[in-house]
């Protein structure tokens, strides 16, 4: 697995927020460069995530990527009166990322608004856009003892969902370990046609393990 890193290009300091900051003509011509760059190197990525922020968008979007992965701020005491707030912002990000055809797919991480496929149903179901997506990270809702499978799985707006993250941690043996087989052909009964991604996410012997959570991938595909 190769990861290419590349920053946002140079954007204008003239906006409303720096959130809103856009591209620069320059800027824009030094994101088609980092593109061919990439073009070069034969770099072929079967996903590109981005930050939300405008200029980070602009700079995903000459890169080509159609899916743009998202956070839902982080997690604050009141969080049900925060929701409304959280649904008006990412309506907005939504139907604007969609006029350039391009998908923001919402994670469900521990420290943000959305933690749980529990509660990403009920923010996609306040946000009805095509254009707002899930972004199912597996073992994220565990701290809120969420079951990763089937019961979580089972919650998730199938329609919905554009990308899957296997955690290294639920593919090889272990306390975390799921029935990725399972997930796999259920995905498939499913009808999901998206992609699906390994985030090792073990810090001892980084490299090892994520050779061996892909190795562990490929045998269940293939098996």
């Amino acid at each position: 697995m190769k990861l290419y890193f590349v920053r946002h290009a140079s954007a204008s300091d003239i906006s409303a927020s720096d959130a809103a900051r856009k591209l620069t003509n320059e800027g824009c011509e030094e994101a088609r460069v980092a593109g061919k760059a990439l073009v070069k190197l034969g770099a072929k990525p079967a996903r590109i995530f981005s930050s939300p922020l405008v200029r980070a968008r602009q700079t995903a979007e000459i890169l080509g990527t159609s899916k743009v992965r998202i956070f839902t701020f982080h997690r604050v005491r009141e969080r049900d009166k925060a929701m409304p707030r959280v649904a008006e912002i990412l309506a907005e990000m939504a139907e604007a990322a969609g006029r350039r055809g391009v998908y923001l797919l919402v994670e469900n991480e521990g420290s943000c608004n959305v933690a749980t496929c529990a509660e990403a149903a009920g923010l996609l179901k306040m946000v009805p856009s095509k254009w707002l997506g899930f972004n199912w990270d597996c073992l994220n809702g565990v701290g809120y003892k969420e079951n990763p499978f089937p019961e979580a799985y089972s919650l998730i707006p199938k329609d919905r969902l554009g990308n899957v993250h296997i955690k290294g941690r639920s593919v090889l043996p272990g306390p975390n370990h799921m029935d990725w087989k399972a997930v796999f052909q259920a995905l498939e009964r499913d009808g999901y046609r998206g992609q699906i991604g390994l985030e090792t996410h073990i810090k001892e012997d980084l490299i090892r393990n994520s050779h061996d959570s892909m190795r562990e991938m490929i045998r269940l595909v293939e098996g």
